[in-house]
């Protein structure tokens, strides 16, 4: 029942899916980079990017690399993080200009806000990289300040707005949540797992501010302590419709 465009990588866990119903039209183009120009088949070394285009949405979808906790992860994710800030900086007044407005989904490995984790922010940040040169740095991976930061700045830079918010504008972790920490393994109980009961908002769909209007909905289709609807990930599906 579906088209099925890969993002590949020669690594085990990285690697993205466009998943088209076969009734709906094929998009006018594809890229597998940021890079543009005549090498966009050339895919993302570890298959983190898919972009396509139709006439009226233009569609990225990323797997954004984790943070990490050592310097050299550090810098690799400023890299990434600049990659996409320019892409969709260039993208920011297209709608303007008659292209179709940009819509960025996926696991963008961040969490935007203090209130995008729970129940305790203070504990997620006073994990992990401690050691860190830089103290934006500190703190789980996904939640450290630098991150947050730059996440606002790329949003700033490419009009993004945030259509969980847009839909849902009062923050509750408990519902927001797209990453749920294991519970304990079996014969263990659940509250022995380290990230048990604890989720953060790490996954997105933001759309060009063109389409604020559009939104229909932004729904988080898992939740609970023990990954209801989570389909066997770590991460839980998230939903968004848009009349365009």
């Amino acid at each position: 029942q579906y088209r099925a465009y890969y993002s590949l990588a020669d690594q085990k866990y990285a690697g993205s899916v466009l998943l088209l119903r076969r009734g709906v039209a094929p998009p006018t183009s594809l890229a597998y980079n940021l890079d543009g120009g005549a090498d966009a088949q050339r895919h993302d070394d570890e298959g983190r990017i898919i972009l396509a285009t139709w006439r009226s949405v233009e569609l990225l979808g990323t797997y954004t690399p984790n943070n990490g906790v050592v310097e050299e992860s550090f810098a690799r994710r400023r890299a990434w993080d600049a990659k996409v800030t320019r892409f969709v900086a260039s993208r920011a007044a297209a709608p303007a200009a008659g292209a179709p407005p940009l819509v960025y989904v996926g696991d963008l490995n961040v969490a935007a806000a203090w209130e995008d984790v729970g129940p305790s922010p203070a504990w997620f940040r006073n994990q992990n990289g401690q050691k860190a040169d830089d103290p934006k740095d500190r703190g789980q991976p996904g939640f450290t300040e630098a991150e947050q930061l730059r996440f606002a700045e790329m949003c700033a830079a490419g009009a993004l707005l945030d259509a969980r918010r847009l839909t849902h504008p009062t923050p509750d972790w408990t519902a927001d949540a797209t990453w749920r920490g294991a519970p304990g393994a079996p014969p263990q109980p659940p509250e022995f797992g380290r990230y048990y009961n604890k989720g953060m908002r790490i996954d997105y769909a933001l759309v060009h501010e063109s389409l604020k209007g559009a939104v229909v909905r932004c729904d988080v289709l898992g939740r609970g302590p023990m990954r209801d609807g989570f389909m066997g990930s770590d991460h839980c599906p998230l939903l968004l419709e848009l009349k365009v």
